[in-house]
């Protein structure tokens, strides 16, 4: 206090006579609903519950509150997944695949443009799982005929910025860079754990997972065989292309019928190996593909007591035409 100075005397009557002109100016005051910075330690003006202190900092943040919470709302990215496998282009002839590939194309740009079956929004992500093509395998300056509106599908919807997920599968298992270099998708040789507002699931393809299917997997470590890969390269795509299409005319992509019958979840190699990964860590769901048989199945925790989760495989495009989409951390098996 600087010296001379001479406080000024607190009256009282004076105090509350100026109280009383304020409230019957601007309402009642309710003392509940006051800052102290704009009430009792700022101005030392009162202001009522509808109106607001321009002066006041917290008065201001209450009035834009609103405002910056419906712009979050807005913008907030919520995940909406679109995922198929087992297309299989290129069986069982040139009629029947066309036919299959346009109607998986509708499949894709829907998803990518947020209609028909996409008509929440459009996709943020787009998981192709496994045996989009009977065959694949890519030379060094060659790549297999056919399927060319397909791959420019996938580009232009890769272009688009939509994130693209390409899982390998057992019959396309042979691709080298060709797919990532010139459409754009992200590879992925095995099952991969992605989380979707809150759901925790495993993608891929699914062969040779699980218990049973000895022949397959023994046969699998000879196609996966780096020597082989390199040998295979030297057979002229002619002759590599048609002997690869041979082989695969007496799998199930060419309407084989052991997979057509579901008898029970015990009877099903995948949901045993779905049950074997929910027992080391916790996962809400598992999709795969390679079974062509659409399955939504409840997955039991092995221990009691602890949440059990959900298998769901994506069946095919040569009988069923089904896939699956995630939004807002549920997943949906779809009959198109």
């Amino acid at each position: 206090m600087e010296i001379g100075h001479r406080p000024r005397r607190l009256d009282l009557a004076q105090s509350r006579k100026r109280s009383q002109r304020l409230a019957k100016r601007r309402g009642p005051i309710l003392w509940g609903n006051q800052h102290s910075s704009c009430c009792f330690g700022g101005s030392g003006r009162h202001h009522r519950r509808d109106t607001f202190a321009r002066s006041c900092p917290l008065c201001q943040a209450e009035r834009i509150a609103p405002v910056i919470a419906k712009v979050i709302n807005e913008s907030r990215q919520l995940n909406r997944v679109h995922l198929a496998s087992d297309l299989h282009l290129g069986v069982p002839n040139p009629v029947n695949s066309r036919e299959r590939e346009l109607r998986f194309i509708r499949w894709l740009e829907d998803s990518a443009a947020g209609q028909g079956h996409a008509s929440n929004g459009a996709a943020t992500e787009i998981h192709l799982v496994g045996d989009i093509f009977d065959f694949w395998y890519e030379y060094r300056r060659a790549v297999p005929k056919g399927g060319v509106r397909l791959l420019g599908a996938i580009a232009r919807i890769s272009d688009a910025g939509i994130p693209v997920h390409y899982h390998t599968g057992n019959h396309d298992m042979w691709t080298f860079g060709y797919l990532e270099e010139e459409l754009g998708v992200e590879l992925h040789r095995t099952p991969i754990i992605r989380e979707y507002d809150g759901l925790r699931c495993m993608i891929g393809h699914g062969d040779g997972l699980g218990p049973g299917d000895y022949g397959y997997k023994r046969i699998k470590k000879v196609f996966t065989a780096p020597l082989l890969q390199w040998a295979y390269r030297w057979v002229h795509p002619d002759v590599g292309v048609a002997l690869a299409s041979r082989l695969s005319r007496n799998s199930r992509a060419n309407g084989g019928k052991e997979d057509i019958v579901f008898e029970t979840p015990e009877n099903e190699w995948l949901w045993h190996h779905c049950r074997s990964v929910l027992a080391q860590q916790p996962l809400d769901c598992f999709i795969f593909g390679h079974r062509h048989l659409p399955l939504d199945l409840e997955v039991p925790h092995p221990e009691p007591g602890q949440p059990s989760a959900r298998y769901i495989n994506l069946g095919d495009w040569i009988h069923h035409f089904t896939a699956a989409k995630i939004e807002e951390g549920q997943a949906e098996l779809l009959h198109l």
